[in-house]
Formats: structure tokens, sequence, C-alpha cells
């Protein structure tokens, strides 16, 4: 005879984090009270399309980002404060398309030169740093 949870909500959580494992695509776009430390990508191993959209309060995108091997479409556009990208960019294999419009607080491409991200279609980066930036 199977045994129940001593707690509903542990129920409740171990569903939620199976749905969010068939997650493919997360919208999170105009929200102004996200900020980096309460992201965690590892939630969502199977998302293909991110798009943080107009999130003013992002600072730096989280490194566990770099475990999202599924992960074709980045958008991180008009993410003003936005300021660098994780180390771990290099890893998203899939990735195709990086967009970066509007990140007037970016400086920090490094990760994104070429060989590190051969495998993108399509990078927007207009409106960056003002001469702060080498494009890749």
């Amino acid at each position: 005879m199977a045994k129940w949870p001593p707690k509903i909500q542990d129920v409740e959580m171990n569903f939620k984090a199976l749905l969010l494992r068939s997650l493919k695509m997360l919208d999170l776009s105009h929200s102004h009270g996200l900020v980096s430390d309460i992201l965690d990508f590892s939630l969502v191993p199977n998302l293909e399309r991110l798009v943080l959209k107009h999130c003013i309060n992002l600072i730096e995108v989280p490194e566990s980002i770099g475990n999202l091997q599924r992960l074709v479409l980045l958008n991180l556009k008009g993410c003003q404060n936005l300021r660098k990208l994780p180390t771990t960019i290099h890893r998203l294999k899939s990735l195709d398309k990086l967009i970066l419009s509007g990140c007037s607080e970016l400086y920090d491409l490094e990760n994104t030169k070429p060989p590190t991200l051969t495998h993108l279609i399509r990078v927007s980066l207009d409106i960056l740093a003002q001469g702060q930036v080498n494009q890749p």
C-alpha cells in the first residue's frame, strides 16, 4: 500500500516540478520584478525558447542557462540594465537566435565572440552600450 507524503504541499511541489520539466517555451516579458537570483534554469531542462523582453531589473542571466541544451531562442530585447551574459552561454549548442537589442548597459560580450557561438544564425545587437562593445 502506497504511503501519502507527510504534507500535501510535497505532492503539489513534485507535480509542479514534473510540469516544468516538459516546458518548451517560457515568456516572462515585462516582469519588472525579475532578478537573476530567482531564476533557476535547472528546473526547465527541455526549454527551447526563452523570452525575457523588457525585464528592466535583470542585471545578469544566471549561469544555469548553460544547461539548456535544447534552447534555440534567447530574447533579451529591452533588458536595459543587463550588464553581462553568463560564461556558460557557449554551452548552448542549439541556440541559433540571440536577441540583445536595447540592452544599453551590456558591456561584456566576450562569451559571444566567434568561435564560441558559431552555430548562431541570427544575432541582434543594435542599441548596445555606446562604444563599449565589439560585436562578434
